[in-house]
């Protein structure tokens, strides 16, 4: 099935489940067995979509989320793999995991939905999304985008879910927060968190094989494991010129009226300062979730659509929330 739910037990449990919901859709799980604080996956068909996961084994809460192009042995951390996208801090301490790109769960019951596609084996995906409080979730996921041409190698992608509280619904639109392939994280305090992207020989990039995705204003994208420069890739998620011109439309559910934005990437390249459309994440969106709550589910035309908030919803002025910035999975039909 293309959706998987249920309620895991605490972390090791959700990512057993995922690991066997994973193997259960084109999927191969790289270390012996899930063990008590890692997990390495990567897709039977492609090359290059290697992700892994690592928590403490002793108080887990961040999960970090590494990306890399090949897998060593199971004894090698997370992080330190072939070409590594150099997202996520290699530690195995629940604190310092939670400085690079992670997802923040609770090592409790947790309702989960993990959504996937492999009827395309360029465009495989899993996204996952786990409710960690009341009317409260985390994002986190990896796959490969639709891509726009040919001429480039790559199109793979790692996200988790970086909150940074403020005291009102700018919470929402926080440029330290970083979610799905986003595109309005743009400061130096939320670039530990970002996705990544395998992006390889597109005009004007030099030699590196990633690029790590934000918002342009960003002073650079940094580099990978290897301490090769990465390249500045826009994401669709919060920002960029279809979030702002869709993003704030309000739902209706009496109506009918449901504007849900695709989520696309660009990358603009030092040496010659041109923008390029890499593509975009297959079945996710974005919308505002005004007349939705979690884990409601839509039918449009013969797609059902499951619709998460962002973080948590609300009306104004509350802290911890994310207002009414919500994000729509649709459920691939193989």
């Amino acid at each position: 099935m293309p959706l998987g739910t249920g309620t895991a037990n605490d972390i090791p449990d959700l990512f057993t489940q995922l690991a066997t919901f994973a193997q259960a859709h084109g999927w191969t799980k790289d270390s012996s067995g899930v063990n008590t604080e890692r997990l390495f996956l990567h897709h039977t068909a492609s090359a290059t979509c290697y992700t892994s996961f690592r928590w403490d084994s002793g108080a887990p809460q961040y999960v970090g989320i590494y990306h890399a192009l090949g897998y060593i042995n199971s004894s090698t951390a997370p992080g330190s793999h072939t070409n590594d996208s150099g997202q996520g801090v290699i530690s195995g301490t629940n604190a310092t995991i939670g400085t690079g790109r992670h997802a923040k769960l609770t090592n409790a019951p947790m309702p989960y939905w993990f959504f996937q596609s492999d009827a395309n084996a360029a465009t495989h995906y899993i996204h996952c999304v786990a409710q960690v409080a009341d009317g409260e979730c985390v994002h986190f996921g990896f796959g490969a985008i639709s891509k726009v041409g040919d001429l480039w190698t790559g199109g793979e992608y790692a996200y988790g879910s970086a909150y940074k509280a403020t005291d009102t619904h700018g919470s929402a639109v926080n440029s330290d927060s970083s979610y799905l392939l986003d595109g309005l994280c743009d400061s130096s305090s939320g670039a530990p968190f970002r996705a990544s992207l395998h992006i390889e020989g597109i005009p004007g990039q030099a030699v590196g094989k990633w690029g790590v995705v934000g918002n342009f204003a960003s002073a650079n994208a940094g580099t990978d494991r290897g301490a090769t420069a990465r390249t500045k890739t826009l994401g669709g998620f919060r920002g960029g010129a279809i979030a702002r011109a869709f993003g704030r439309i309000g739902s209706n559910n009496q109506l009918g009226l449901v504007p849900i934005y695709p989520i696309a990437a660009a990358t603009l390249t030092e040496a010659d300062a041109v923008i390029r459309i890499l593509g975009e994440i297959n079945d996710v969106g974005g919308m505002n979730i005004q007349a939705y709550e979690l884990g409601d589910t839509m039918l449009i035309g013969a797609d059902t659509w499951y619709v998460f908030p962002t973080k948590k919803k609300s009306g104004d002025n509350v802290t911890g929330s994310t207002y009414y910035s919500g994000i729509a999975y649709r459920v691939a039909l193989t």
